[in-house]
């Protein structure tokens, strides 16, 4: 099974949006879990050398079959979508492939909101080990489909 197409992002809850009075090991936690509703990132090269893509070539891409023979819990750089990186990541939990998933989600850049960068959020899940959620910034185009 082959889940839906999504985009991630996770914006870390700013120190000041804590509640006063909430222990440190509490804050640790709060740190913790957001870390964990993160995607994975790519290092970015110059952008002068990413491609850029328009909203055809995201909507060709999505729409094209992903053989998972060919690899899975990997994290790859797309392009450039209005100027924003496009990632793709191809996870797969302990039944490959039946379990597997593919995510094509804006890597925002720090501070950045998704509806700023003209994205939609979107929220992918894994079953097995455990169930674990992301939070995906996932390009308007895409969100549609």
């Amino acid at each position: 099974m082959i889940w839906p197409v999504g985009l991630s992002y996770a914006q870390p809850v700013p120190a000041t949006d804590t509640p006063p009075g909430v222990p440190d090991n509490l804050q640790h936690v709060l740190k913790l879990m957001n870390e964990a509703l993160s995607p994975p990132v790519v290092e970015l090269p110059e952008k002068s050398k990413i491609p850029v893509l328009s909203d055809q070539d995201l909507l060709n891409f999505a729409a094209k079959a992903y053989n998972w023979n060919k690899g899975y819990n990997k994290v790859v750089l797309l392009g450039l979508h209005y100027g924003i990186p496009v990632v793709v990541w191809y996870q797969c939990s302990d039944l490959c492939p039946q379990m597997a998933a593919r995510y094509i989600y804006y890597q925002l850049p720090k501070g950045m909101e998704c509806a700023a960068a003209g994205g939609e959020e979107g929220i992918g899940h894994t079953a097995l080990p455990a169930e674990t959620i992301t939070r995906f910034c996932e390009p308007s185009v895409l969100h549609a489909k």
